[in-house]
């Protein structure tokens, strides 16, 4: 019988893999993402009392370069707008913390996870070609200016940005 902590690595472990494909889909499926591996870390390490990683030099950086960039916000002109952009920074720190976490269980996640990205970026570049010498890509949606290329974002004008910070990535 599966246990329900199992099961849940999986789904992390999923969530992990997929993520470029979920890159694609636009801004919330891969922030939902984010949250709940930051979240599955805090859990196991809670649960495990297991706080190791914290004392690393770099993650001791990001959290105090997260303090203080809101210790910063709290003399702003706006607060409430600068506290607003600043504090979901911290979503970003347990994303590393619990993606590492699971790439050190499961030493194959980096191998599906660069294949998942190849295979993504491929379809991009795909689509996009398509795209550019037929008027549409491969889901119907039009070209509308002639000068850029959007593949599967649509309105947004920015394949070009995913494509170019996706392929460091991959190297």
């Amino acid at each position: 019988m599966v246990s329900v902590e199992n099961l849940i690595e999986k789904l992390f472990k999923f969530l992990i893999i997929t993520f470029p494909l979920l890159l694609i889909s636009g801004p919330f499926l891969p922030d939902l993402a984010c949250v709940l591996i930051g979240l599955f870390y805090l859990i196991i390490k809670i649960k495990d009392k297991d706080f190791s990683d914290l004392k690393k030099k770099i993650i001791i950086f990001l959290i105090f370069f997260f303090l203080y960039i809101n210790f910063n916000s709290l003399f702003s002109f706006d607060p409430f707008v600068s506290f607003s952009s600043t504090l979901p920074y911290l979503r970003i720190i347990l994303f590393v913390l619990g993606s590492a976490y699971l790439i050190s269980k499961y030493s194959d996640i980096k191998y599906l996870f660069f294949y998942l990205s190849l295979f993504s970026y491929f379809v991009l570049v795909f689509d996009s070609s398509f795209q550019f010498f037929t008027g549409k890509n491969l889901i119907g949606i039009e070209l509308k200016n002639n000068s850029r290329i959007s593949s599967f974002f649509g309105d947004e004008y920015i394949m070009g940005s995913f494509v170019s910070r996706l392929l460091p990535i991959l190297m």
